[in-house]
């Protein structure tokens, strides 16, 4: 990695652009609550945790950045310096750290990362929670009622030819776990919980009015959040993938099921950004990305109504992303890709915010004590607003 373009603008948030021999590999959005010590250095903007190295007190970085037209050409800062420092300009927690004088290390390995959640925890830092919280009660339902179809249908030798499968289906002969190394009962659980905190809310939210309204799932592995959405009425769903075996399972699915308002495409979202849908289902598909910026911006261009951003958050008191590297290995929405870039909390609501989405709100439920990962707000579900008005949420909430 070669350095970072800054676009010139205001110091919170900013896009950023990640280059590699010249070419832009990925970018995405970073903000600092230090403003001051870029203006010391006379840069307009902020920068990406692995960005700039402002220098302060006894952190001295191994080398300073060379600033022209805007590129910062550096070495990767490891990020367990990098983020330590962002923590002590932003919340004056020079007690809680111990700078060294030379960066040790290279890049975000896990005792880094275990060594800066310590320090946070030490400083009293909490997570600044900035969003009200919708609480939705639990429905405690048939979750995916059209599974229930399945098990009447299929063939074993059919659904073992497309294993591996993510999601569990029981089918007439056999289960999709019967060949399956993805799936386990925890993960199971943890997507019946997914279709009650977002279908289900969805379906309180619009009620009949859904039976106008058209949804884009992306990344739709094998369609079942997209039947989900068929199910409880709306006009047209459609369901876009990158992968061949998830759209070769989707179509499967489809085959035994007998809805006839969804359909799957297999692409990329940049194949659909002239089209427009009501609903937009952007689940799990975040902390997958390298270019988290565009599909946010992509996503609030193409949404008419309401956007679910459903995604791994990490705590972190910063808004910046952690990078994740996966060299060789397609992943995503967008195919190939070198590394992934996870946010935090406060990185997935300025994207949010920055792209122009109205109102947002989190939706809790009440039993998220018992799911993993949302008990511990590492995962969240944000509804994402084109407007400032919003359907009836007294049709859905019971607010903490």
């Amino acid at each position: 990695m070669r350095g970072w373009v800054i676009e010139k603008g205001h110091f919170r948030p900013i896009k950023v652009s990640l280059l590699y021999d010249g070419q832009e590999v990925g970018s995405t959005l970073t903000g600092h609550q230090r403003p001051d010590v870029f203006e010391a250095h006379g840069i307009e903007g902020a920068g990406f945790y692995f960005a700039l190295p402002p220098v302060s007190g006894n952190f001295q970085p191994e080398k300073l950045a060379v600033i022209a037209d805007g590129t910062l050409e550096l070495p990767l800062v490891p990020g367990a310096a990098r983020r330590e420092l962002d923590l002590r300009n932003s919340y004056d927690a020079d007690d809680a750290f111990t700078l060294t004088n030379r960066m040790a290390g290279q890049g975000n390995v896990d005792p880094e990362m275990a060594r800066f959640k310590l320090h946070s925890e030490q400083a009293g830092i909490q997570l600044p929670e900035v969003l009200t919280e919708l609480r939705i009660k639990r429905n405690f339902r048939k979750y995916f009622d059209f599974k229930r179809a399945l098990t009447s249908k299929g063939d074993a030798a059919h659904v073992k030819a497309l294993a591996p499968w993510m999601y569990h289906f029981d089918f007439k002969d056999c289960k999709t776990s019967d060949f399956d190394y993805i799936y386990t009962s925890a993960s199971e659980q943890m997507h019946d919980f997914r279709s009650d905190l977002i279908t289900q809310t969805i379906k309180n939210l619009y009620g009949d009015t859904l039976r106008e309204m058209t949804v884009l799932d992306i990344g739709c592995n094998c369609g079942i959040f997209s039947f989900d959405m068929a199910s409880i009425g709306v006009k047209h769903v459609v369901g876009i993938d990158i992968f061949d075996r998830n759209i070769e399972q989707a179509e499967y699915l489809k085959s035994q099921l007998s809805y006839d308002n969804v359909e799957f495409r297999k692409g990329n979202l940049k194949d659909l950004r002239a089209e427009k849908f009501d609903i937009i289902l952007n689940l799990g598909v975040m902390y997958h990305l390298s270019t988290p910026y565009e599909v946010m911006e992509m996503c609030h261009s193409m949404t008419r109504e309401l956007c679910v951003v459903d995604t791994i958050c990490h705590k972190d008191v910063f808004s910046g992303f952690f990078s994740t590297y996966k060299p060789l290995k397609a992943t995503g929405i967008e195919g190939d890709t070198v590394f992934e870039l996870q946010p935090t909390y406060r990185a997935i609501l300025d994207l949010i915010l920055l792209v122009g989405f109205k109102r947002t709100i989190e939706i809790v439920s009440s039993d998220v004590a018992s799911m993993v990962l949302y008990n511990e707000a590492i995962r969240r579900c944000f509804f994402c607003f084109q407007s400032d008005t919003t359907p009836d949420l007294n049709a859905v909430k019971s607010l903490s």
